[in-house]
């Protein structure tokens, strides 16, 4: 997941980068252009923010164990955790094959 919200961020300034790229269009064109390049920075901006929010709590249990087993001593055992559970909205439009579905999840 960093690396998906690493690309958010990415693509909201490739977004932000292309408001004045075109030259001699018309005001009202350059105004609408702008106005679609920034909304979609502020799509891409909202989508990382949701995305690291939602993610946060399994990056600190990641960072934690990671720690733990870093020290020597602790290599041989492994600490009861307790149950961590995280909400995955999955899009309804896409259609699955069985086949791909089993080897995904």
């Amino acid at each position: 997941m960093r690396r998906s919200v690493a690309y958010c961020q990415w693509q909201q300034k490739w977004w932000l980068g292309q408001v004045n790229r075109r030259e001699g269009v018309s005001p009202w064109l350059q105004e609408g252009l702008e106005a679609y390049a920034v909304e979609h920075a502020e799509i891409e901006q909202e989508r990382a923010a949701k995305w690291s929010a939602s993610w946060s709590a399994i990056r600190e249990r990641g960072k934690f164990i990671h720690e733990f087993l870093s020290e020597e001593r602790n290599n041989a055992s492994i600490p009861v955790l307790s149950q961590l559970w995280v909400d995955v909205e999955m899009d309804e439009n896409v259609e699955y094959d069985d086949e791909e579905e089993e080897e995904d999840f």
